[in-house]
């Protein structure tokens, strides 16, 4: 069981359609339509098709806005913490920046 925690969304304004998706943005999976801010936290439970993913697309769309990031699943620990469209921070505590 592999979930994605999202602790804050900035620079986009409620309602959010999430998608989990492949690193292509392809084979998209519709998490959520969220009308409420981010925080207070939120977390997925990601279909099992993405339970041996090194890695996943995550896709948050708003008002015509997309942002795409690409989580890496370093060491593969299926549970994964996202925050702020910048930074990337595994359950452990380890941070993952993105280029």
């Amino acid at each position: 069981m592999t979930q994605v925690i999202i602790t804050n969304i900035t620079g986009l304004t409620p309602t959010y359609e999430i998608y989990a998706c492949n690193v292509y943005g392809d084979d998209c999976v519709l998490l959520d339509n969220l009308g409420s801010t981010v925080p207070p936290i939120v977390s997925y439970i990601l279909p099992p098709s993405f339970d041996t993913a090194p890695a996943i697309g995550l896709k948050i769309i708003t008002n015509g806005c997309e942002r795409f990031h690409i989580l890496y699943c370093e060491n593969f620990d299926p549970k994964k913490l996202f925050q702020d469209g910048t930074n990337f921070y595994f359950m452990t505590g380890d941070q993952y920046d993105f280029q």
